[in-house]
Protein backbone atom coordinates (compact mmCIF):
# COMPACT_ATOMS: atom_id res chain seq x y z
CA UNK A 1 0.00 0.00 0.00
CA UNK A 2 1.64 3.01 -1.11
CA UNK A 3 0.69 6.08 1.37
CA UNK A 4 1.43 4.06 4.27
CA UNK A 5 4.77 2.95 2.89
CA UNK A 6 5.90 6.39 0.65
CA UNK A 7 9.05 6.37 2.75
CA UNK A 8 10.15 2.99 2.45
CA UNK A 9 9.47 2.51 -1.02
CA UNK A 10 11.71 5.77 -1.84
CA UNK A 11 14.49 4.27 0.20
CA UNK A 12 14.41 1.29 -1.86
CA UNK A 13 13.95 3.32 -5.63
CA UNK A 14 17.41 5.54 -4.43
CA UNK A 15 19.35 2.67 -3.63
CA UNK A 16 19.18 1.02 -6.82
CA UNK A 17 22.19 0.96 -9.02
CA UNK A 18 22.26 -0.10 -12.55
CA UNK A 19 24.49 -2.72 -13.75
CA UNK A 20 25.35 -4.11 -17.67
CA UNK A 21 22.73 -6.36 -18.10
CA UNK A 22 19.56 -7.15 -16.85
CA UNK A 23 17.42 -10.26 -15.55
CA UNK A 24 13.70 -9.35 -17.05
CA UNK A 25 12.77 -12.87 -15.87
CA UNK A 26 13.80 -12.87 -12.58
CA UNK A 27 11.78 -9.53 -12.23
CA UNK A 28 8.14 -10.69 -13.81
CA UNK A 29 8.72 -13.88 -12.25
CA UNK A 30 9.03 -12.37 -8.56
CA UNK A 31 6.11 -9.36 -9.32
CA UNK A 32 3.90 -11.79 -11.02
CA UNK A 33 4.27 -14.27 -7.54
CA UNK A 34 3.66 -11.12 -5.19
CA UNK A 35 0.53 -10.24 -7.67
CA UNK A 36 -1.21 -13.29 -7.56
CA UNK A 37 -0.46 -13.98 -3.85
CA UNK A 38 -2.54 -10.71 -3.21
CA UNK A 39 -5.13 -11.09 -6.41
CA UNK A 40 -8.35 -9.50 -5.51
CA UNK A 41 -11.19 -9.76 -7.77
CA UNK A 42 -12.91 -6.80 -6.56
CA UNK A 43 -9.78 -4.75 -7.47
CA UNK A 44 -7.97 -4.00 -10.74
CA UNK A 45 -4.95 -5.50 -11.13
CA UNK A 46 -1.81 -4.60 -13.17
CA UNK A 47 1.95 -5.39 -13.29
CA UNK A 48 4.00 -2.17 -14.80
CA UNK A 49 7.59 -3.01 -16.51
CA UNK A 50 9.31 0.10 -16.75
CA UNK A 51 12.21 -1.11 -19.03
CA UNK A 52 14.26 -0.94 -22.45
CA UNK A 53 13.24 -3.90 -23.33
CA UNK A 54 16.81 -5.80 -23.54
CA UNK A 55 16.91 -8.60 -21.85
CA UNK A 56 20.32 -9.78 -22.13
CA UNK A 57 20.63 -12.20 -19.16
CA UNK A 58 18.98 -15.07 -18.14
CA UNK A 59 16.18 -17.01 -20.19
CA UNK A 60 15.31 -14.11 -22.71
CA UNK A 61 13.32 -16.39 -25.13
CA UNK A 62 9.99 -14.71 -25.84
CA UNK A 63 8.15 -17.76 -25.84
CA UNK A 64 9.13 -17.74 -22.34
CA UNK A 65 7.96 -13.98 -21.54
CA UNK A 66 4.89 -14.33 -23.45
CA UNK A 67 4.42 -17.84 -20.70
CA UNK A 68 5.03 -15.82 -17.91
CA UNK A 69 2.67 -12.35 -18.58
CA UNK A 70 -0.20 -15.05 -18.62
CA UNK A 71 0.85 -17.25 -15.49
CA UNK A 72 -1.76 -20.45 -14.58
CA UNK A 73 -3.67 -18.81 -17.29
CA UNK A 74 -4.77 -15.94 -14.22
CA UNK A 75 -7.17 -13.34 -15.99
CA UNK A 76 -6.92 -9.80 -14.99
CA UNK A 77 -3.38 -9.83 -13.87
CA UNK A 78 -2.54 -7.83 -17.09
CA UNK A 79 1.17 -6.45 -18.32
CA UNK A 80 1.59 -2.91 -18.83
CA UNK A 81 5.10 -1.44 -20.56
CA UNK A 82 6.57 2.17 -20.18
CA UNK A 83 9.46 2.13 -22.32
CA UNK A 84 12.73 4.08 -20.89
CA UNK A 85 16.48 4.47 -22.43
CA UNK A 86 18.10 5.44 -25.05
CA UNK A 87 18.59 1.97 -27.40
CA UNK A 88 14.98 0.98 -27.17
CA UNK A 89 13.56 -2.18 -27.80
CA UNK A 90 10.35 -1.58 -29.62
CA UNK A 91 9.33 -5.03 -31.02
CA UNK A 92 10.23 -6.90 -27.98
CA UNK A 93 8.27 -4.78 -25.20
CA UNK A 94 5.56 -4.16 -27.70
CA UNK A 95 5.51 -8.20 -27.92
CA UNK A 96 5.47 -8.47 -24.38
CA UNK A 97 2.72 -6.24 -23.54
CA UNK A 98 0.66 -7.68 -26.65
CA UNK A 99 1.19 -11.62 -24.39
CA UNK A 100 0.03 -9.84 -21.69
CA UNK A 101 -2.69 -7.81 -22.52
CA UNK A 102 -1.61 -3.97 -21.54
CA UNK A 103 -0.80 -0.74 -23.01
CA UNK A 104 2.75 -0.29 -24.13
CA UNK A 105 3.70 3.70 -24.26
CA UNK A 106 7.29 5.12 -24.18
CA UNK A 107 8.69 8.08 -22.15
CA UNK A 108 11.15 10.19 -24.28
CA UNK A 109 11.16 13.45 -21.64
CA UNK A 110 9.61 14.49 -18.30
CA UNK A 111 6.93 16.26 -20.06
CA UNK A 112 5.62 12.82 -21.08
CA UNK A 113 6.13 11.33 -17.20
CA UNK A 114 3.83 14.39 -16.29
CA UNK A 115 1.16 13.38 -19.22
CA UNK A 116 1.10 9.63 -19.15
CA UNK A 117 1.28 9.71 -15.35
CA UNK A 118 -1.35 12.01 -14.84
CA UNK A 119 -4.68 12.29 -17.44
CA UNK A 120 -3.29 9.54 -19.68
CA UNK A 121 -2.87 6.91 -16.64
CA UNK A 122 -6.08 5.32 -17.32
CA UNK A 123 -5.07 4.26 -20.89
CA UNK A 124 -2.17 2.62 -19.62
CA UNK A 125 -3.80 0.48 -17.26
CA UNK A 126 -7.38 0.29 -17.92
CA UNK A 127 -8.07 -2.26 -20.53
CA UNK A 128 -11.48 -2.02 -22.25
CA UNK A 129 -11.49 -4.44 -24.69
CA UNK A 130 -9.12 -7.53 -26.07
CA UNK A 131 -9.54 -10.52 -28.66
CA UNK A 132 -10.13 -7.53 -31.30
CA UNK A 133 -10.44 -8.81 -35.19
CA UNK A 134 -10.93 -6.91 -38.09
CA UNK A 135 -11.43 -8.98 -41.54
CA UNK A 136 -13.25 -7.34 -44.66
CA UNK A 137 -13.76 -9.86 -47.68
CA UNK A 138 -12.56 -7.66 -51.05
CA UNK A 139 -14.49 -7.99 -54.66
CA UNK A 140 -12.31 -10.19 -56.73
CA UNK A 141 -9.06 -8.72 -58.43
CA UNK A 142 -8.78 -6.09 -55.50
CA UNK A 143 -5.69 -7.29 -53.77
CA UNK A 144 -4.27 -5.66 -50.07
CA UNK A 145 -0.17 -4.25 -50.98
CA UNK A 146 0.26 -2.80 -47.75
CA UNK A 147 -1.36 -1.98 -44.17
CA UNK A 148 -0.28 0.44 -41.50
CA UNK A 149 -1.93 -2.16 -38.67
CA UNK A 150 -0.29 -3.91 -35.88
CA UNK A 151 -0.66 -6.84 -37.99
CA UNK A 152 -2.21 -8.63 -41.12
CA UNK A 153 -3.02 -11.64 -42.72
CA UNK A 154 -4.50 -12.50 -46.47
CA UNK A 155 -5.34 -16.43 -45.27
CA UNK A 156 -8.55 -16.33 -42.86
CA UNK A 157 -7.15 -18.99 -41.01
CA UNK A 158 -3.94 -17.93 -40.06
CA UNK A 159 -4.17 -16.41 -36.03
CA UNK A 160 -2.43 -12.88 -35.79
CA UNK A 161 -1.57 -11.67 -32.50
CA UNK A 162 -3.87 -10.47 -29.87
CA UNK A 163 -5.06 -6.69 -29.92
CA UNK A 164 -6.07 -4.41 -26.60
CA UNK A 165 -7.95 -1.18 -26.85
CA UNK A 166 -7.50 0.50 -23.60
CA UNK A 167 -9.34 3.16 -21.97
CA UNK A 168 -10.33 6.19 -24.46
CA UNK A 169 -8.44 4.80 -27.35
CA UNK A 170 -9.40 5.12 -30.87
CA UNK A 171 -8.58 2.40 -33.58
CA UNK A 172 -7.54 3.66 -37.37
CA UNK A 173 -5.14 2.26 -39.92
CA UNK A 174 -4.07 3.02 -43.47
CA UNK A 175 -4.65 0.20 -46.43
CA UNK A 176 -3.15 0.32 -50.04
CA UNK A 177 -5.32 -1.95 -52.44
CA UNK A 178 -4.28 -2.92 -56.07
CA UNK A 179 -7.63 -3.17 -58.13
CA UNK A 180 -6.65 -5.36 -61.27
CA UNK A 181 -10.35 -4.85 -62.87
CA UNK A 182 -11.72 -1.37 -62.73
CA UNK A 183 -15.34 -2.61 -62.68
CA UNK A 184 -14.36 -4.07 -59.08
CA UNK A 185 -14.67 -0.81 -57.25
CA UNK A 186 -18.46 -1.11 -58.38
CA UNK A 187 -19.10 -4.15 -56.26
CA UNK A 188 -19.51 -4.77 -53.11
CA UNK A 189 -17.51 -5.90 -49.79
CA UNK A 190 -17.75 -6.40 -46.21
CA UNK A 191 -16.17 -5.33 -43.41
CA UNK A 192 -16.27 -7.67 -39.77
CA UNK A 193 -15.25 -6.35 -36.42
CA UNK A 194 -14.99 -8.91 -33.57
CA UNK A 195 -14.08 -7.48 -29.89
CA UNK A 196 -14.18 -8.80 -26.38
CA UNK A 197 -15.42 -5.86 -23.89
CA UNK A 198 -13.99 -6.43 -20.54
CA UNK A 199 -16.64 -5.03 -18.99
CA UNK A 200 -19.32 -8.09 -20.22
CA UNK A 201 -16.15 -10.51 -21.10
CA UNK A 202 -18.55 -12.11 -24.00
CA UNK A 203 -17.95 -11.43 -27.66
CA UNK A 204 -19.86 -9.02 -29.47
CA UNK A 205 -19.93 -8.71 -33.62
CA UNK A 206 -19.96 -5.97 -36.09
CA UNK A 207 -20.88 -6.09 -39.21
CA UNK A 208 -21.02 -3.50 -42.09
CA UNK A 209 -21.81 -3.92 -45.72
CA UNK A 210 -20.95 -1.61 -48.46
CA UNK A 211 -22.89 -1.75 -51.26
CA UNK A 212 -19.64 -0.26 -53.72
CA UNK A 213 -16.15 -1.11 -52.65
CA UNK A 214 -14.87 2.34 -54.49
CA UNK A 215 -17.15 4.49 -52.28
CA UNK A 216 -14.68 3.24 -49.30
CA UNK A 217 -12.00 4.76 -51.22
CA UNK A 218 -13.06 7.48 -52.65
CA UNK A 219 -14.80 8.86 -49.79
CA UNK A 220 -12.74 7.38 -46.48
CA UNK A 221 -13.75 10.01 -44.05
CA UNK A 222 -12.71 12.67 -41.70
CA UNK A 223 -10.73 9.33 -39.49
CA UNK A 224 -9.08 8.66 -42.57
CA UNK A 225 -7.36 11.86 -43.48
CA UNK A 226 -6.47 12.48 -39.55
CA UNK A 227 -4.65 8.80 -39.52
CA UNK A 228 -2.94 9.59 -42.84
CA UNK A 229 -0.97 12.70 -41.03
CA UNK A 230 0.10 10.79 -38.39
CA UNK A 231 0.81 8.13 -40.66
CA UNK A 232 2.87 10.42 -43.04
CA UNK A 233 4.58 12.32 -40.07
CA UNK A 234 5.96 8.45 -38.54
CA UNK A 235 7.35 8.04 -41.50
CA UNK A 236 8.99 11.28 -42.12
CA UNK A 237 10.17 11.23 -38.25
CA UNK A 238 11.94 7.64 -38.96
CA UNK A 239 12.90 8.77 -42.05
CA UNK A 240 11.37 7.46 -45.03
CA UNK A 241 10.38 8.87 -47.95
CA UNK A 242 6.73 9.69 -48.01
CA UNK A 243 5.82 10.62 -51.61
CA UNK A 244 4.60 14.21 -51.89
CA UNK A 245 5.05 15.08 -48.19
CA UNK A 246 7.71 17.20 -46.43
CA UNK A 247 7.24 18.55 -43.24
CA UNK A 248 6.68 21.53 -44.57
CA UNK A 249 3.91 21.17 -46.25
CA UNK A 250 2.71 18.79 -43.17
CA UNK A 251 3.09 21.23 -41.45
CA UNK A 252 0.98 24.11 -43.31
CA UNK A 253 -1.98 21.46 -43.71
CA UNK A 254 -1.67 21.06 -39.70
CA UNK A 255 -1.73 24.90 -39.34
CA UNK A 256 -4.71 25.32 -41.83
CA UNK A 257 -6.86 23.40 -40.07
CA UNK A 258 -9.20 24.60 -37.45
CA UNK A 259 -10.33 21.22 -36.07
CA UNK A 260 -6.99 19.52 -34.49
CA UNK A 261 -7.00 17.55 -31.41
CA UNK A 262 -4.42 16.97 -28.71
CA UNK A 263 -2.44 14.08 -30.99
CA UNK A 264 -2.26 16.63 -34.02
CA UNK A 265 -1.61 19.36 -32.15
CA UNK A 266 1.54 17.25 -30.45
CA UNK A 267 2.72 16.82 -33.58
CA UNK A 268 2.04 20.14 -34.98
CA UNK A 269 4.48 21.25 -31.89
CA UNK A 270 6.82 18.92 -32.76
CA UNK A 271 6.94 20.44 -36.45
CA UNK A 272 7.22 24.23 -35.46
CA UNK A 273 10.34 23.39 -33.30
Amino acid sequence: EVSANEEAILEHFAALRPGSSTNMIAGLNRVYELAQQNFSEELLQRVILFGDGNANVGNTDLTRFNELTRINGQEGIYLSGVGVGTHYDWDRMDQLTDAGKGAHIFIPDSNEVELMFGDYFNKLVEVAADQIAIEMTLPQDVTLESFTGEEVSTNPEERLQNIILAAGDDMTFVARFKVAREEALDEPATLTLTMRPLATGEEVVFNVEMARFGDLVESPGALFERTKLVHDFAKLATGSFVPGVTEDTLLETLNGSDTLDWGLQEIQGLLNR
